[in-house]
């Protein structure tokens, strides 16, 4: 009742047991209002926790009526059908970031493009189905957080072309802080609190004063810098790279590319970590992890790589190009790391012989195991 005057009165199709509707914007477009917000977790079911089957039902037969009608169909959902990047999935709660089969579900209906909300972000990010239906996620920023942007879209239906352009809020008089944008004000403001929180755990002052000298030579040989390059980066601090980051993932179009010294060390690093990762048999981080790298994690935190998320038009009902060929950082780190504990183990034990004699092969076993029944892999969007 509360938002029956922002749309609900102007459906001419209603899901009522799911509080979604459909709205004719002109004779040859529509607009599906689908809520995934729910809280009645009884009415859903394993493989969709925010859709019931009636919805889905609706749905589909929504979409068939309008194109019968030679209208074409968009939708609108609270959360992202598609994450935005992994670590978004990673910190979000099961119930609403299982998305995948709805993702493929809404795809195969014949839905090829959805704005969303939820994350505040701005992004653009593309899922195909099993039978190669491509859907483009949205993502749209909000006026009163980072960052303070609204999106103008220009549909163009019969081309499947859409074009985006962000508009940044304005500060006014009324605004009572230093910076000059509203955007620079919140990014601070976000910085200032993750600093604040950092300090007041153990250890807190140390992490803030490391820098990347302090871990280049973990990946030297794999990053690759020559002595400018490593002396441009060299006294940046971890926590601003992170930061920097993080807000890439929030406002995007993330400005470290392939071809920058900081990108290059980041994920050299990640490289390096990740085969130390893989080879340990014991404790599954890729559980925590869901199945992804840390390559794969930070490397879209960085940059880019297809289409722009914010000023941009492209065609939404296929799969986009790369940009770049990221670079590939080969490491045996796990190995050695491995080797390393085995022969110290193996020289502390008073069976030295028989130890030093089992001990690869047994973590090679152990290895080749992990990796054949892992069940930890990323959802294909």
């Amino acid at each position: 009742d509360m938002y029956r005057e922002f749309g609900r009165d102007q459906a001419y199709s209603v899901c009522e047991s799911a509080y979604s509707y459909a709205v004719k914007l002109d004779d040859g477009l529509r607009c599906l209002m689908l809520n995934n917000n729910f809280r009645d977790i009884d009415s859903m079911h394993d493989a969709s926790p925010t859709y019931s089957p009636e919805c889905f039902r609706w749905i589909r037969e929504t979409v068939e009526q309008a194109r019968s009608e030679g209208a074409y169909v968009f939708a609108c959902t609270h959360h992202p059908l598609v994450p935005p990047v992994p670590a978004y999935k990673i910190g979000g709660t099961p119930r609403n970031m299982r998305s995948s089969y709805v993702c493929h579900t809404l795809a195969d209906i014949g839905l090829e493009l959805v704005f969303s909300g939820h994350t505040h972000f701005s992004n653009v990010a593309f899922g195909s189905s099993d039978f190669g239906n491509v859907i483009c996620n949205v993502t749209t920023p909000s006026i009163c957080f980072l960052p303070p942007e609204y999106r103008i879209a220009e549909l163009d239906a019969g081309e499947k072309r859409l074009t985006l352009t962000t508009v940044p809020v304005q500060k006014t008089s009324e605004m009572d802080f230093e910076e000059p944008t509203v955007r620079e004000h919140l990014i601070n403001e976000f910085i200032s609190d993750q600093r604040e929180k950092l300090i007041s755990k153990p250890y807190g002052e140390k992490l803030l004063s490391l820098r990347v000298k302090h871990l280049y030579p973990l990946c030297r040989k794999a990053a690759g810098l020559n002595q400018a390059e490593y002396q441009s980066i060299c006294e940046k601090p971890i926590f601003d790279i992170i930061m920097d980051a993080a807000v890439n993932m929030q406002t995007g179009d993330g400005r470290y590319t392939p071809d920058t010294p900081i990108c290059r060390f980041m994920l050299a690093l990640c490289d390096v970590l990740d085969s130390v990762v893989r080879v340990q048999p014991f404790y599954p981080i890729e559980k925590k992890l869901l199945g992804y790298s840390l390559r794969q994690i930070v490397e879209p935190m960085m940059y880019k790589n297809d289409v722009p998320d914010n000023d941009c038009s492209f065609v939404f009902n296929v799969m986009p190009d790369k940009k770049y060929d990221p670079p590939v950082y080969p490491s045996h780190a796990g190995e050695i790391v491995i080797a390393v504990l085995s022969a110290a183990a193996a020289m502390l034990s008073p069976l030295a012989p028989i130890a030093s004699a089992l001990a690869i092969p047994a973590l090679t076993v152990l290895k080749r195991k992990k990796t054949k029944n892992n069940p930890y892999s990323p959802e294909r969007y």
